[in-house]
Order: C-alpha cells, then sequence, then structure tokens
C-alpha cells in the first residue's frame, strides 16, 4: 500500500469520523464528511478523464474547499498543483 495524504485521511476517518477536522468560522466538516466528499469528487474526476500522474492545478484560498480537492486529485491518482491566488501586494 503506498502512504500518502489520501490514506491518513482514510485512516484518520475510518478511526474518528465524527471528529472535526475543519473549522472555518461557523463551517464545519468531520473528517467522515471530508472523507466522503473529497470520495465524491475523486470519482467525477475519475469520469471527467483523470487518469494516474495527471497534474491538476488547483487554484483555491484558505477555505473548506480546498482540502476536499486536494484529497480528490490524490485520490485519483492524479498530483496536486497548488497555484497561489492570493492578491499581489500594494
Amino acid at each position: 500500500m503506498s502512504l500518502n495524504l489520501a490514506v491518513i485521511l482514510r485512516e484518520s476517518a475510518r478511526r474518528d469520523p465524527d471528529r472535526v477536522a475543519i473549522i472555518l468560522d461557523s463551517f464545519k466538516f468531520t473528517y467522515g464528511q471530508l472523507d466522503a466528499l473529497s470520495n465524491q469528487a475523486a470519482s467525477s474526476l475519475k469520469a471527467g478523464g483523470l487518469r494516474k500522474g495527471d497534474r491538476v492545478g488547483v487554484m483555491l484560498p484558505n477555505v473548506p474547499h480546498f482540502p476536499i480537492a486536494y484529497f480528490a486529485i490524490l485520490k485519483a491518482g492524479g498530483v496536486v498543483v497548488p497555484m497561489n491566488c492570493a492578491p499581489e501586494g500594494p
């Protein structure tokens, strides 16, 4: 078995599915929810043609959607290419 962050998420969700994994203001996701949502997104990526080793750019701010996308890409066999979307300085 290959050990990567997606495997660690799956094991965390199996061990403690109701533990909160993501908090942003009043918005919360548990490990179980994060695992399930990233599984759904991974299925969509595969159905859309993503193949093992494909690079996928992710340009999102620090919002709950970022880890969902990140884990989904890993679960689908892709390589995450995070891109900075912060505004430039003054």
